[in-house]
């Protein structure tokens, strides 16, 4: 993430476990980001603070646990990063569309897949089909 800093911020990165995400803000710190967590059991004046910084510029890098992954629009979002597995391929596809969407800031969005990402992607056939679904959806 830090070396592709330039290219990929503003990034969401998604946990499944608040403490793994504060790990992570901890050490993009230390590697000079400017990082925070953002969970679903945090008040909607953080969440919506924290959406601000992303589209502002002011925050690199946003780890989330249950939050941000559907209903949310941050237009300016060029990477999301799975840090942890999925078990939900409708819960990836939803992840996906929140950096699909189109901005001027950016010409292309990026997608950082973990090596295994759960019995829902079996193989790289299954990735490209993931990734064909996204693309045909209505934007």
């Amino acid at each position: 993430l830090a070396e592709n800093r330039e290219a990929w911020a503003p990034m969401l990165v998604v946990f499944n476990r608040l403490e793994r995400a504060g790990r992570c803000v901890d050490e993009l710190r230390e590697l000079g980001l400017r990082a925070v967590t953002v969970s679903g059991f945090m008040d909607a004046a953080q969440r919506e603070a924290a959406k601000g910084s992303l589209r502002n510029r002011s925050l690199d890098a946003v780890c989330v646990v249950n939050t941000f992954i559907e209903g949310t629009s941050i237009d300016e979002l060029r990477t999301l990063v799975f840090a942890d597995r999925r078990h939900s391929r409708v819960g990836i596809k939803q992840a996906i569309m929140r950096v699909s969407r189109l901005h001027e800031s950016k010409k292309e969005a990026n997608v950082v897949l973990p090596v295994g990402l759960h019995e829902c992607l079996w193989d790289d056939f299954d990735v490209k089909a993931l990734a064909r679904s996204v693309l045909a959806d209505d934007r």
